[in-house]
């Protein structure tokens, strides 16, 4: 098992944070109006949508896809807000965030070229539920849009030490869920009748690739042989499984038994 210095030695820390300007807000004379006509207390909260601008609601999607693929590639810490990730991967890492933070700029750009425009629209469009207050000048907008990503040495002396323990029991733990989940629905599709989907495969081959490079914090040796023995069954194509039964029947056997002896069944 790696000590806790030789653990620190491989990975980085890494942080991610997105902001974004919110068009849905709490009209407060609405809610009062709705709870005063049904004699309610704080039952009611009208929440208006300002704008459906198209690139403010394509950037609220890149977040959470972004949020989506940074969590793919990093293993959780004890520490909201901190990931962890092997040292070398954060190339790939910063990579994959580096496209992400262009398509965020250039969309930060577009809707603050028609915040104005919008902004003098609103008494129009939304009539009685227009609240001035509600529309800031457009610095103050743009102040709001956040997009950025951080890397770290991973510290391991005095409290860093059981917090890089605890840390690294929490990645064994997320690797082996993912591990198993994957593996468990490929399985479980293998087995039925409905359709095999690339993906199903893809996605254990990568949770077992990432076991094998550098995901494995504390070399667990059952993460280690079960991440190999599935990877030759998940890097399979779906086509030359999905129409023959007995191919998929015998490979979902073959992953359950691998899940059944390491004891992650």
């Amino acid at each position: 098992m790696k000590t806790t210095q030789a653990i620190a030695a491989a990975i980085k820390l890494t942080t991610f944070e997105t902001g974004a300007w919110r068009a849905q807000k709490l009209n407060r004379h609405e809610s009062a109006d709705v709870n005063a006509r049904h004699n309610t207390a704080d039952a009611a909260k009208v929440i208006v949508r300002l704008t459906d601008n198209l690139s403010l609601a394509a950037l609220y999607k890149l977040h959470a896809e972004a949020y989506a693929e940074h969590r793919r590639i990093t293993l959780p810490s004890v520490q909201d807000g901190l990931r962890v990730i092997p040292c070398g991967k954060e190339f790939e890492h910063s990579k994959i965030m580096a496209d992400f933070g262009r398509k965020h700029s250039s969309l930060v750009s577009d809707f603050l070229a028609d915040y104005d425009a919008i902004r003098n629209e609103a008494p129009l469009k939304l009539n009685g539920l227009f609240d001035g207050r509600q529309w800031p000048a457009k610095e103050t907008v743009a102040s709001k849009f956040k997009f950025s990503t951080r890397y770290l040495p991973c510290p391991f002396e005095g409290a860093w030490g059981s917090w890089l323990d605890e840390t690294a029991q929490a990645g064994q733990s997320e690797l082996r869920e993912r591990l198993v989940t994957s593996a468990r629905h490929l399985a479980t599709v293998l087995n039925g009748d409905g359709k095999l989907y690339q993906s199903a495969l893809d996605n254990l081959k990568e949770v077992c690739e990432l076991a094998g490079a550098g995901f494995n914090l504390m070399d667990d040796p059952i993460i280690a042989r079960a991440a190999s023995e599935l990877l030759a069954p998940a890097s399979q194509a779906a086509e030359s499984l999905r129409d023959v039964k007995s191919t998929r029947q015998e490979t979902s056997a073959k992953i359950s038994s691998i899940l059944g002896v390491l004891n992650l069944a």
